[in-house]
């Protein structure tokens, strides 16, 4: 009997926000770039860049999650210029090779993200932060407690009510990062000790290209020692 060929089931993809390190192979680029990823499954990933790397060129990715950094070796399958739409250079990857103890990293944080919703995955970072909110004239300080691309969580001095729109300075060590971000939610002061600082969860509304290259470089650096 005659017919047409299935192709084969390619894996699914999850929308998993990460930063990602990428190094070449090549040893006539040393030049490694920070960027994010936009989705990954068990065979690749899309990350988006600065700079726009050539088809076949081999990379190592280095992927930091909330479990652990996966590295993984890689080829540039495809790329795209999204710099017109204020964002980067999406690059389509495809894994050739995880080490064994990398592999069970990968595993899971997929796994989890079948169960949860899309979004970012925090990342631990402890600096500090000053925020402008809109109706006050004074400014309230504070300090990060973990990260993603899409916001983060605070402890901040005073506590803001829930929809609160702010202006937030992060003070990184290459100069103030700045943005605009939400108040969703935040902890009761009757939950708290007296005097502790206030827990509260933002959402970024308004975050530059260059300032998202800035926290994956943040986040990235503890575990390579990146110079700034």
């Amino acid at each position: 009997m005659s017919g047409a060929l299935i192709p084969p089931r390619l894996p699914p993809r999850y929308l998993i926000k990460l930063p990602v390190l990428c190094k070449p192979k090549s040893p006539l680029s040393t030049r490694a770039g920070i960027g994010w990823t936009r989705n990954v499954s068990e065979r690749g990933a899309c990350v988006e860049l600065a700079d726009v790397l050539p088809p076949g060129m081999p990379i190592c990715l280095c992927l930091h999650t909330d479990r652990g950094v996966i590295e993984a070796e890689s080829l540039v399958a495809w790329s795209k210029d999204l710099r017109q739409e204020e964002g980067g250079i999406l690059h389509g990857f495809a894994f050739t090779r995880l080490s064994a103890s990398h592999m069970p990293i990968l595993a899971d944080l997929l796994l989890f993200k079948r169960k949860m919703r899309e979004g970012g995955v925090r990342l631990p970072l402890d600096i500090a932060v000053t925020c402008e909110p809109d109706g006050l004239a004074e400014s309230v300080s504070g300090r990060t407690t973990n990260l993603s691309r899409g916001g983060l969580l605070l402890r901040l001095h005073r506590r803001l009510p829930a929809m609160t729109a702010l202006r937030l300075t992060l003070h990184a060590p290459t100069g103030p990062l700045r943005g605009k971000g939400l108040v969703v939610w935040t902890e009761t002061v009757d939950t708290l000790q007296a005097g502790a600082p206030i827990p509260h969860g933002l959402r970024f509304t308004c975050l530059s290209w260059s300032s998202c290259m800035t926290l994956g470089l943040l986040l990235m650096a503890p575990s390579y020692q990146i110079a700034w």
